[in-house]
C-alpha cells in the first residue's frame, strides 16, 4: 500500500490540483456505475389482462337493512390516569374533576 501523502509540504496550487482531480475521479467513478434508464418492468411484457367493470356507484338506503338493539357494556379504566373516578375519602396524588 503506498504511503499517504503529506499535504502539509504542498503548494496550494498543488492542492487545488489534487481536489480537482479527486473531484474529477468521482463524477466519472459515478457516471459509470449509474444504472440504464430502461428498467425491468420495461423490458418484461406483462399479459393483457382483463379490465375490471366499473361498477356504478349507489347511495347507501339504511331501509334495505334490518335493524335490531343491542346491549354495550363499558369498562372505565381512568384510575390510573386521575381522571373521572371519584370515591369517598380516597385521596389522589393529583386532583379530578369530580372534587
Amino acid at each position: 500500500m503506498a504511503e499517504p501523502a503529506n499535504y502539509a509540504d504542498w503548494s496550494n496550487e498543488q492542492l487545488i490540483a489534487r481536489v480537482t482531480e479527486l473531484e474529477q475521479r468521482l463524477k466519472d467513478q459515478t457516471e459509470s456505475f449509474k444504472p440504464s434508464r430502461s428498467t425491468i418492468s420495461d423490458r418484461v411484457a406483462l399479459p393483457n389482462l382483463p379490465k375490471q367493470k366499473s361498477r356504478p356507484i349507489h347511495a347507501f338506503d339504511p331501509s334495505k337493512y334490518s335493524t335490531r338493539f343491542i346491549a354495550l357494556k363499558f369498562a372505565y379504566l381512568g384510575r390510573a390516569y386521575n381522571g373521572f373516578e371519584y370515591h369517598a375519602n380516597n385521596k389522589t396524588p393529583l386532583p379530578t374533576v369530580e372534587e
